[in-house]
């Protein structure tokens, strides 16, 4: 047996190195002297100079590259400080004390214990992905969270953005039909030692990455096959999976980041740790997780776009919105804002997110618009919703010529007869100080806005009731429900029973039959047919 190497002085093996990376070298030991006492760093250092040599990755050609600039990040988190700790949560770096008693299950990787496992501290997804939700996280957030569940499913996972991003669920299930995609996870989740070993020789680099898209996946293990997917996917244009190309470029800051790469890959780990993968069909995933305390996020590939790698046909937009309407949970949607998509999904509840895309565009690409859909069941049945449309029907906001937003940005029109609408969702339109419209010659005035043509003099007290954030789609549909609620009319809606409901809350809205304001009234009839044609059903 060969004797042990004898360690030797960092400044030695500085020596060794080429010209161009002692200066990286001097660079990391300034950093390290900060962090360590000598005899630790001499110590780390030595057992890492034992591993640095010239060599390749298994994978091979997109993975060797002859340089010897070895990655401490590693080091640095594998040795542990008992006396105290840092780690990152959502607030930022925060002081832990040292374990009075067993320490924590931290795992190899990672100064977070499993406890603390929170999204990603750096990127906040493990790579870019065609329609991720990143930025529609403060949108989206909210509505998670405002629903009561213990299981959290995404059946069209994707980057996982919205996973990485909220607090753990008692469940998690995260579910994709791309193998390359769930295999990733699988190996982040259950071999991160070996799987990060695949990088620590890799290079932002065109021939690398022309390389690696060549390769015959037939032929690399699953741990390889994660790397390399994980590769172009971090370098590829928009995070396409059909028709990459390398997105890199004067102004872009897509990049193999060695120093950073190892401490996102923990992070993503423990947040993995726990969470149900699967690779089923979307049916199949709705029809085993369907529970009455299960959340579903359903974020498929948007109409009419591409670079998912996966087709998805009207056919398959309309078995959804099927599917949807019979859950025994809930479920947010997303999906852009397109009239094909409009119509499909329009008996459901819907919030229009402004967002522009760039993928395939660039600086050029118009604004568009992300609705964010739930459920019947967040208003308490389909019949509730199909009255709501009915309701906006009524009152003529959803028909107006002006809307943009199916009524729920319409104010009431004046005089002039010119119909008006508004664009600040965060509060009442004349809530700021405007002065109420005149509607007619005899100088009668309103400030009814919104899909239910809602009052100022209510706003104060309803906002304060149901803890409205905003005057938004979905803060007047749960106004709408309040009020039917205080009518007693709600039950009656769930029932069937529409004509008496509409009996108990015609006093609120004065276009409903028998109200008596002096204002034009709809028929019975006429109100019914639009109930059914939203999906509603009139009891016997």
């Amino acid at each position: 047996m060969p004797a042990p190497r004898p360690s030797r002085p960092i400044e030695d093996h500085c020596e060794q190195l080429p010209e161009s990376c002692r200066q990286r070298w001097a660079e990391l030991l300034a950093e390290r002297r900060t962090a360590r006492r000598e005899d630790d760093r001499e110590e780390a250092f030595s057992a890492r100079w034992g591993e640095s040599h010239l060599r390749g990755s298994p994978i091979g050609g997109p993975f060797a590259y002859l340089a010897l600039i070895p990655v401490i990040s590693g080091v640095e988190r594998r040795t542990y400080r008992r006396q105290q700790r840092r780690f990152r949560n959502k607030q930022g770096d925060a002081p832990m004390p040292a374990s009075t008693g067993a320490p924590p299950p931290y795992t190899r990787f990672s100064r977070v214990p499993l406890a603390q496992a929170l999204p990603l501290s750096g990127e906040r997804t493990l790579f870019p992905w065609p329609g991720g939700k990143t930025r529609l996280a403060k949108h989206l957030l909210p509505l998670i969270n405002e629903r009561p569940h213990t299981c959290y499913v995404e059946a069209f996972a994707g980057s996982a953005a919205m996973l990485f991003e909220r607090e753990p669920a008692k469940v998690e299930v995260l579910n994709d039909m791309h193998g390359e995609l769930v295999r990733l996870y699988r190996v982040v989740a259950n071999h991160l030692d070996e799987f990060v070993r695949h990088f620590r020789w890799s290079l932002t680099s065109r021939e690398m990455y022309r390389w690696a898209q060549l390769q015959h996946v037939e032929t690399l293990t699953d741990i390889q096959r994660a790397a390399r997917f994980y590769y172009l996917q971090k370098l590829s244009f928009g995070g396409k999976v059909e028709g990459q190309t390398l997105g890199v470029g004067p102004t872009s800051t897509k990049r193999i980041n060695l120093l950073r790469l190892e401490q996102d890959l923990s992070d993503a780990h423990l947040r993995l740790h726990g969470v149900v993968i699967e690779q089923l069909t979307w049916q199949r995933c709705i029809e085993k997780y369907d529970r009455p305390e299960t959340l579903f996020l359903l974020d498929p590939p948007y109409w009419e776009t591409t670079g998912y790698g996966a087709e998805f046909g009207m056919d398959q937009y309309e078995q959804l919105a099927e599917v949807m309407a019979q859950l025994k949970g809930r479920a947010i949607l997303t999906i852009n804002d397109h009239a094909a998509m409009r119509a499909l999904f329009d008996r459901f509840n819907r919030v229009s997110v402004p967002i522009r895309y760039t993928v395939g565009g660039g600086a050029g690409v118009a604004r568009r618009t992300e609705m964010t859909q739930i459920t019947p069941l967040q208003a308490g049945g389909v019949n509730v919703v199909a009255f709501l449309e009915m309701l906006a029907w009524s009152e003529g906001t959803c028909t107006s010529p002006a809307t943009k937003n199916r009524g729920y940005d319409v104010i009431v029109t004046g005089a002039d007869r010119v119909p008006e609408v508004f664009t600040d969702y965060s509060v009442h339109p004349f809530s700021r100080g405007r002065k109420s419209k005149r509607i007619n010659s005899k100088g009668l005035t309103s400030n009814a806005s919104g899909r239910y043509q809602f009052m100022l003099k209510d706003y104060a007290h309803y906002r304060a009731l149901l803890k409205l954030s905003d005057f938004g789609p979905l803060s007047q549909d749960l106004w709408a429900i309040q009020l039917i609620r205080e009518c007693r009319a709600l039950p009656l809606i769930q029932a069937g029973k529409v004509e008496e409901a509409i009996g108990r809350v015609r006093n609120i809205w004065a276009s409903l039959p028998g109200a008596g304001y002096g204002q034009p009234e709809h028929k019975l009839s006429d109100l019914l047919a639009v109930y059914r044609k939203a999906g509603g059903t009139v009891a016997p």
